[in-house]
């Protein structure tokens, strides 16, 4: 015998439990106790040029600008035009669609910024100039004290030729 308990309270569900055993007994008892299910956690996957990659928590209609602030926002360096969005259960040929975040930060185009499903994977490429703007970044500091003893011996003369 199957009894459909779901979308009431416990009480509500004995009661109906009980009705559906009056057939089969004459005083018809019974006791309904729940078991916690464990929750499935709905997740999206972040990888690339962002700060924190991995797994992130998936949000109720979450998109990908929501997922790369999950994952604590995307770097300096990032490609914001060629975010792609891998998607499908088939790994032999799965559904690539490119999210333009450029343009949606250009020009508010929020059609750029899809939604996201369950176990989509985000991945973020990094722009190609990316790792030579950040050895230069490391290089500046030692650059500039090397050319401290050098810049007024070029500055000097250069002074003193400036006509106004």
């Amino acid at each position: 015998m199957e009894v459909d308990v779901g979308g009431g309270t416990v009480a509500e569900a004995e009661r109906r439990v009980q009705e559906a055993a009056k057939p089969f007994m004459k005083e018809p008892r019974a006791q309904v106790a729940l078991k916690k299910k464990l929750l499935k956690v709905k997740r999206v996957f972040v990888f690339g040029d962002v700060k924190k990659p991995g797994m992130v928590p998936m949000a109720r209609n979450m998109t990908v600008l929501q997922a790369l602030a999950a994952a604590d926002n995307f770097q300096e360096t990032a490609l914001l035009e060629e975010i792609r969005v891998v998607r499908g259960g088939d790994f032999a040929k799965p559904h690539i669609l490119t999210a333009d975040l450029a343009r949606l930060f250009t020009y508010g185009d929020l059609s750029r910024n899809l939604p996201l499903e369950e176990n989509d994977v985000i991945f973020v490429p990094r722009e190609q100039l990316g790792d030579a703007r950040e050895a230069a970044l490391k290089i500046m500091p030692i650059l500039q004290v090397a050319i401290m003893p050098i810049y007024p011996a070029y500055l000097i003369p250069a002074l003193t030729t400036f006509k106004p």
